[in-house]
């Protein structure tokens, strides 16, 4: 409607003809009008331009999904700069500099509280792997959105800037002296094109004050996810090479970082016959191998099925350690071992087995570890509840069952133990899926396992990918003698070249 207001006299003059209005007397009410309009197109942008508008406009934008909690709490720390580079674009290069200089501390100071200098906490090649992915976005963006980019050459610009610092001068003074001039042949008419000029010059300002805002603001929020996976060590390796290398040590796995799923639960709760289950559904060759633990480990592959490492781990409630304090030792030990190993959780309670304490305790402590450590990644939990045939009616076992309506019998009790393992174990996201796995009869229900998991197939696919690179960061011994021996070759070279020389 601004545009409108600005463009339709213009189009409306071409329509009628200037020598028209001005046989007919009417050229004076067309200035007029069009000064009426320019005056509502200057109005209607006051509020366009204030700042509650301007905030409003532009809702937050959300942090990245593969970040970790403490890197979407750096994100959120930087939103309030974000919002002030948008109302208030920086006018010089040194106001850039201090603004990105303030963003980088504040990402680096929430990543790493403990360090003296945080905004050094990062290696050469991650901050030029930074700069090149940078520069490489900039680059694509200027390619598609910036018209002539790649046809107008900087010589070109540089020799339009010199034309303009030549002539410019004089055009600007010519330009007042026809204004000057304009008054003396029509003062009323001038009089109308200079307010036009006034309010329209208002109304072009602010709409360009606004998009110097949004750029401003767009140019900050990928700065600060340079700062904030620079700092979060993400640039320490490429996704392609971590892949690579992945597939390279493991030649049978899928051409993605797998994903591994580890089922925990007491003894005789169906850990291992929900894997068959899950096992027996797969069309496929399935890898099996034995972990040190003594953990049995699946990798399949199916079509329609996600690509998954499957764990089949030790029951709980094997210890028996004398003490609360061998018992608390022996829990630590079962949760380094087991906190960041995998990137889904499946915890199998069984519906028969109402006694769940060392469920509870261990799984307690598990999101105990994982809040300690908001810079990783958490793995998702799913409840399952086997041995949904055997609760009463013992007798009945006529699936499938209706469980929000709960007609029958068996459908209330399968829905009464899924919310009692909901109570005792599960937080309110989490998922409860009842199982049944008869002799000579098929599984019941396993699809629906199968959809739970491929629902937080995604946020696992990212942590396993972060669990492979915080592997892959780690300070490697061997990597370092690799380097000192490839580096020594280099200069030994240079050496032996220059003394020949």
């Amino acid at each position: 409607m601004r545009l409108l207001a600005i463009v339709v006299p213009f189009l409306g003059l071409a329509g009628l003809g200037l020598w028209h209005l001005y046989l007919d007397d009417a050229l004076l009410i067309w200035f007029a009008a069009l000064a009426a309009l320019a005056v509502i197109a200057w109005l209607a942008t006051l509020d366009w331009s204030g700042e509650r508008a301007l905030q409003e406009a532009t809702p937050p934008t959300p942090a990245k999904p593969e970040w970790t909690p403490l890197e979407q709490q750096a994100w959120a720390d930087l939103t309030a700069d974000f919002e002030a580079i948008e109302s208030s674009p920086p006018a010089s290069i040194e106001e850039v500099r201090l603004a990105a200089m303030r963003m980088m501390e504040t990402a680096a100071r929430r990543l790493h509280p403990d360090a003296s200098v945080p905004t050094a906490r990062f290696t050469v090649p991650d901050v030029l792997r930074a700069a090149e992915r940078g520069l490489g976005d900039l680059r694509r963006q200027m390619v598609q959105r910036v018209p002539g980019a790649t046809a107008v050459r900087v010589s070109d610009l540089l020799a339009v800037h010199g034309h303009y610092r030549r002539h410019g001068g004089w055009l600007r003074g010519a330009w007042y002296l026809w204004r000057v001039a304009r008054f003396g042949m029509n003062p009323p008419q001038a009089a109308l094109q200079e307010l036009r000029g006034v309010l329209e010059g208002g109304a072009t300002s602010a709409a360009w004050q606004r998009v110097h805002g949004q750029f401003a603001r767009a140019m900050a929020e990928e700065f600060a996810r340079l700062a904030i996976d620079l700092y979060g060590r993400r640039f320490s390796v490429e996704v392609e090479q971590l892949q690579a290398e992945i597939i390279e040590a493991a030649p049978e796995a899928p051409p993605e970082v797998p994903v591994r799923v580890s089922f925990f639960g007491q003894v005789n709760a169906g850990k291992s016959s929900l894997v068959n289950a899950l096992l027996g559904e797969v069309q496929a060759p399935v890898s099996e191998r034995r972990t040190p633990a003594g953990e049995t480990e699946f990798r399949l592959q199916s079509e329609g099925r996600p690509d998954l490492v499957l764990i089949d781990t030790a029951g709980l409630g094997t210890d028996v350690s004398p003490t609360a304090e061998a018992r608390a030792a022996s829990d630590a030990r079962w949760v380094a071992a087991n906190a960041w190993a995998c990137d889904l959780v499946v915890w199998v309670a069984s519906a028969i087995q109402p006694a769940r304490e060392d469920d509870h305790r261990l799984l307690s402590a598990l999101r105990i570890e994982w809040a300690t450590h908001p810079e990783r990644r958490t793995p998702r939990v799913l409840c399952v509840v086997t041995h949904a045939d055997r609760l009463s009616p013992m007798r009945e076992w006529q699936p499938p069952y209706d469980l929000d309506g709960a007609a029958s019998g068996k459908a209330a009790s399968i829905r009464d133990a899924c919310r009692a393992v909901a109570t005792d174990l599960c937080e309110s996201d989490e998922p409860v899926v009842p199982i049944a796995m008869r002799p000579g009869t098929a599984p019941y229900n396993v699809d629906a396992l199968w959809l739970a998991i491929s629902e937080g197939l995604d946020a696992a696919r990212q942590s396993a990918l972060h669990r492979a690179l915080f592997d892959r960061t780690r300070f490697k011994w061997g990597e370092v003698a690799r380097q000192v021996g490839q580096g020594s070759r280099y200069l030994g070279k240079l050496m032996f070249k220059g003394v020949g020389a």
